[in-house]
Formats: C-alpha cells, sequence, structure tokens
C-alpha cells in the first residue's frame, strides 16, 4: 500500500478585475509564506476565462473587463507572488483557450 501525503487548501477569493483586490490576495499569501504558515509557493495556474458577446464593460480602472481578467489581472497576480515561489521548484502555468475566436477553427483550416 502507497502511502499519500496529507495536503490542506483553503480558498481565497479574488477579482481579477480588480486590481487593488489582487494585490491585497497577493500580500496576504506574501506574508503568510514569509511567516512559515504556509510553505513556498510550487505552482500558480492561471485559468480564469471571461468574455463577453453583446456589450463591452470597463473595470473601476476604465479597462475593457475581457482583457483585464484574462490577462493584466493573471500577471499582476503572477508577479506579485514571484517572491514567494520555491527558488527551485516554482512554476506559472498559463492556460488558454480558443474563446476569444468566434470561429476558433477557421483560419487553420480545421472545420
Amino acid at each position: 500500500m502507497l502511502a499519500t501525503p496529507t495536503h490542506s487548501c483553503e480558498q481565497l477569493s479574488l477579482d481579477l478585475s480588480r486590481f487593488d483586490h489582487v494585490r491585497r490576495t497577493a500580500k496576504i499569501i506574501n506574508s503568510r509564506v514569509a511567516a512559515g504558515e504556509i510553505a513556498s509557493i510550487q505552482a500558480i495556474a492561471l485559468n480564469a476565462g471571461y468574455e463577453e458577446f453583446e456589450t463591452q464593460t470597463r473595470t473601476e480602472d476604465g479597462l475593457d473587463m475581457t482583457f483585464a481578467v484574462n490577462y493584466l489581472g493573471h500577471w499582476l497576480l503572477a508577479l506579485l507572488l514571484l517572491q514567494s515561489m520555491d527558488r527551485e521548484k516554482g512554476r506559472v502555468i498559463w492556460i488558454s483557450s480558443w474563446s476569444h475566436k468566434s470561429s476558433p477553427h477557421v483560419d487553420e483550416g480545421l472545420d
């Protein structure tokens, strides 16, 4: 029988469209890593997806909501958390999709 490591997890709420919220969340994580309450980060998986079809919404900072959530918020979070990354094993993984294209395979001739 194989022994499996015990993992704990907790959930933090994060609004990627609000950069003040991203900064606050990163500060909480960084302070907990620095205090030894949680281990260094071995992986950050950036995987939020937001898309608008009928309207174009702006963030509180006046940026396009889709761009802010799908790109800028992720970059800010990753940059702010680099100080808490495991120096040997730390990785940043960015997952994307075809959702930004109205017909994802037209350009590639895969229809």
